[in-house]
Order: C-alpha cells, then sequence, then structure tokens
C-alpha cells in the first residue's frame, strides 16, 4: 500500500461530513445588517434565525484564507459568506475513529498512527477552520507527534476483527470501559469511521440505524464510513482480507447513516 495517502484518504471522508452538515440560501441571511464596514448596528432580517452580517455580530468579521468573511454563530457553527455570494454554515464536526487492533491490522495502525497529525492538522487549517473534537478507540494506538488533549482523546480499547460496531454502539450509549472523559456534542455532524479488514458481527448494522433513527443527538447528523475490505482473501502481496466489510457498506449506503467506503487494499484512495 502507498501509506502516504492514508490522512487524504481520511480527510475525504470528512468532506462528506462537511457537506452534509452545510446548509445554504436566503432563509440563512438574517438580512444585511447595515452597509458593509458599518458600525454593526443593524438588525437581523425578518424571518432570519441569525443576526446579519455587519449586524449584532459585529461588524465585518475576520477574513479566513479563501477571502471569505467567517463568523462564529450563537449555535456554535460556523458562518462563511464568500464575496457576496451565497452564505455557508459549517456545523461543529465529532469524528470517532474506531480501529480494528486485531494482529493482521498491524501496519495499518502504524499507518494512521503516524498519519493522524497530519490528517486533523488539516482540518484545523481548512478553508471552514472546522471546529472539531476526535477520538481513538483503539489499543495499542500510539500516535506520533504532540496532540491536543482537549481536542483528541486516545480511548485505549481494543478492538477486535468483528466488533467494531460494538464499540461503535457503547461509546454512543456510555457504556465504553474505558469510558471517554468526553461525550459528542449535541449539535455537532457525527462522522465515525471504522478501519478494518474484517466484518462486523450478525446484524449490527441494522443496530445501528436503529440506535440513531432514536437517537435526537444522532438523528439527521450522523455519517458511518469504512477503509474496509471490498474483496476477500490475498488482494496483492502486502493487502489481505479476511472478509468483505458488507455491515459498513450497508451503513454508508443507508440514509440514516450515509457515509462513504474506501478500499483498504488500494494504492490510490483518490480514485
Amino acid at each position: 500500500m502507498v501509506y502516504s495517502k492514508y490522512a487524504k484518504a481520511l480527510l475525504s471522508l470528512l468532506f462528506v461530513t462537511k457537506l452534509n452538515s452545510c446548509s445554504q440560501g436566503a432563509s440563512l441571511n438574517g438580512g444585511s445588517g447595515g452597509s458593509p464596514g458599518g458600525a454593526g448596528k443593524g438588525n437581523g432580517g425578518q424571518g432570519g434565525e441569525e443576526d446579519g452580517l455587519g449586524g449584532k455580530a459585529g461588524g465585518k468579521g475576520l477574513l479566513d484564507a479563501s477571502g471569505a468573511l467567517k463568523e462564529k454563530l450563537k449555535d456554535g457553527r460556523i458562518r462563511l459568506t464568500y464575496k457576496g455570494e451565497n452564505q455557508v454554515n459549517v456545523n461543529p464536526v465529532d469524528i470517532v475513529f474506531i480501529v480494528d487492533t486485531s494482529g493482521s491490522m498491524g501496519e495499518e495502525r502504524q499507518a494512521l498512527e503516524k498519519n493522524l497529525n497530519g490528517f486533523l492538522g488539516q482540518i484545523a487549517t481548512s478553508v471552514a477552520k472546522i471546529d472539531y473534537h476526535a477520538w481513538i478507540i483503539a489499543s495499542p494506538f500510539v500516535p506520533s507527534g504532540t496532540m491536543d488533549s482537549k481536542l483528541v482523546e486516545v480511548v485505549p480499547r481494543r478492538v477486535d476483527s468483528n466488533d467494531a460496531l460494538t464499540q461503535l454502539n457503547n461509546f454512543v450509549i456510555g457504556t465504553l470501559n474505558p469510558a471517554p472523559a468526553t461525550q459528542l456534542r449535541d449539535n455537532s455532524q457525527k462522522q465515525f469511521i471504522v478501519v478494518t479488514d474484517d466484518d462486523a458481527r450478525g446484524t449490527l448494522a441494522t443496530n445501528i440505524v436503529q440506535l440513531v433513527s432514536a437517537t435526537p443527538k444522532l438523528t439527521g447528523k450522523t455519517s458511518v464510513s469504512g477503509v474496509i475490505g471490498l474483496t476477500r482473501g490475498k488482494v496483492s502481496a502486502q493487502c489481505s482480507i479476511a472478509n468483505v466489510g458488507t455491515q459498513y457498506q450497508e451503513l454508508a449506503a443507508n440514509p440514516a447513516t450515509k457515509g462513504t467506503i474506501l478500499d483498504l487494499c488500494s494504492d490510490d484512495w483518490s480514485k
């Protein structure tokens, strides 16, 4: 495998989250709030949910690297306005990696350890400067470099070949042992990313869909993606797959948990 593309692949999963968590259109504009660059005395337009640009938010705000006007809204989302065009509101993102740490996944785990910091750094410096929290459920797992413990938490829990969805379920309902120090935020877009060369047990995919549908902070805000095996057996000299991850494919295709599937054995995840 070409592991230099590992971070790029994971970042592509987040792009799906970003698109799912953004909304555009006049209902978000809230009115002009006075002339551009004014003193900030204008109010939000009638029917708008947020203060207008240059209104109570206090003038133009800050320009990000793309030249977009960037403001933080009261509910924690980030608003970007691209030179007078449509506004985009970006929800905070909670990212949970569930990494198979069985013996056959040693190389993949090491690749994630090596590249995770770079992946998260790309999120932090992206155009939207996404407000993220991340958890990595795996043991052993020793990421390279120094990570911000306020934003990233390694939950030292062994994940066997077939129980990634069990650990996902336990994380959500609060029974994971050891328990994480922080929990999913109510207003965030949730992105669960499973990395494994095997499939889940039984009908756990169905259980996850039911859990998401019955949990208000998950409903309409959850994606389940996977870096999984798509062909069973020895795919190449460097990659063998125990079982095709059919249940992760089901979750990624289900509207309640719609996500993205990447081939664990691919030499080029950009295709």
